[in-house]
């Protein structure tokens, strides 16, 4: 199976400019961002604030607003 590139500008934006955000500990939060450019598919984008890391990115089929 072939991997999808993500555009950094994609995660950026789903960071700065989130649809929904969600804390779930002190050491992951959890951003969705809608991409037009992807056929309106959400990029779920979790990061370890402590850290200042990128945990995963990917598009999350089943998220919905």
């Amino acid at each position: 199976m072939k991997r999808r590139e993500i555009a950094l500008e994609w995660i950026k934006e789903a960071i700065e400019n989130p649809d929904v955000t969600e804390k779930v500990s002190e050491e992951e939060l959890r951003f969705w961002k809608k991409i037009p450019d992807f056929g309106n598919r959400f990029l779920k984008v979790v990061i370890n604030p402590q850290r200042k890391t990128i945990v995963t990115v990917h598009f999350d089929r089943r998220f919905k607003l």
